[in-house]
């Protein structure tokens, strides 16, 4: 016990703390590359990338904790979670490696093939990391086939359920908002006006995608229902973030609204399912 907390109640909130921290420093990388297509001038598309040069890559390291995190705290859910989710999990590092190759071979070369080959890798592999790691997010929280060992049970098919594709939807949405709203921040003139509407629009489509409540109620009926507080924070996020032109206070407002959100439902963790769905944190944590 460390201030009344056990310690694998701490070990939960630093693996929670260090993910966090991947998908706000590294969500914004990944959602300028999502949306890089959506910039159609060679000029527009060497600054958003020049925007992001000094930091994707060592916003990366932040997933590298995580995997330490968990490994140290959490030994058991390592062996499940990565066994269970070799599949997406790999595509998930693929993704991310030509990510890297597609930053720094575009311009290598003059050529307008060259680079349009690349702008397209580096947007399709930025796209497939957060579908992929979205689909990731969507099993764990709803909880993935386990036998009395504590290993997976299932087949990779059974990772493609409703409730974890809209899960990862909702993930491409908000990288695409916080990479529109990153990218505002860092740029002017035209450009800055292109993706003020951008960021304006990814910010409509996170909001209605994850306003998918009703969609998966019907799917789990004995999922959690809605909390009230979660369209009104995302509503005052958007009027006074990114409607209201205070672009740093919405990219700061996005991670603190959905803590909130996150905060304000109750007996949230570690699992909504029953033991044969759960790898319960008292259960497999060192003592």
């Amino acid at each position: 016990m460390f201030l009344g907390i056990d310690y694998s109640t701490w070990w939960f909130l630093v693996f929670g703390a260090v993910i966090t921290g991947y998908a706000i420093l590294d969500g914004f990388d990944l959602g300028a590359g999502a949306l890089h297509l959506f910039l159609k001038k060679e000029e527009s598309r060497r600054i958003a990338l020049n925007a992001i040069g000094p930091v994707w890559d060592g916003n990366e390291v932040w997933l590298v904790i995580g995997g330490g995190a968990l490994f140290a705290g959490f030994p058991v859910a390592y062996a499940a979670i990565f066994s269970a989710f070799y599949v997406p999990f790999m595509i998930f590092i693929v993704g991310l490696i030509y990510r890297a190759v597609a930053i720094e071979f575009r311009s290598k070369e003059p050529g307008k093939i060259w680079r349009a080959s690349w702008d397209f890798i580096y947007f399709f592999a930025c796209t497939t990391v957060t579908l992929s790691l979205g689909l990731m997010l969507g099993n764990v929280a709803l909880g993935i086939p386990l036998d009395t060992n504590y290993e997976f049970a299932g087949n990779w098919l059974d990772f493609f359920n409703p409730f974890s594709i809209l899960v990862s939807i909702t993930t491409l949405a908000l990288f695409m908002m916080h990479g529109a709203i990153f990218l505002t921040m860092k740029t002017e003139n035209r450009l800055f006006a292109k993706l003020t509407l951008l960021a304006k629009n990814f910010t409509i489509f996170f909001v209605i995608a994850f306003a998918h409540y009703p969609v998966h109620l019907v799917v789990h009926p004995s999922f959690e229902r809605p909390n009230p507080l979660q369209p009104a924070v995302l509503y005052t996020t958007y009027y006074h973030g990114v409607g209201g032109g205070q672009y740093p206070a919405a990219a700061d407002a996005w991670p603190v609204s959905l803590g909130i959100c996150q905060l304000s439902r109750h007996h949230c963790y570690p699992a909504r399912y029953g033991s044969r769905r759960s790898l319960p944190i008292s259960g497999i944590c060192p003592q």
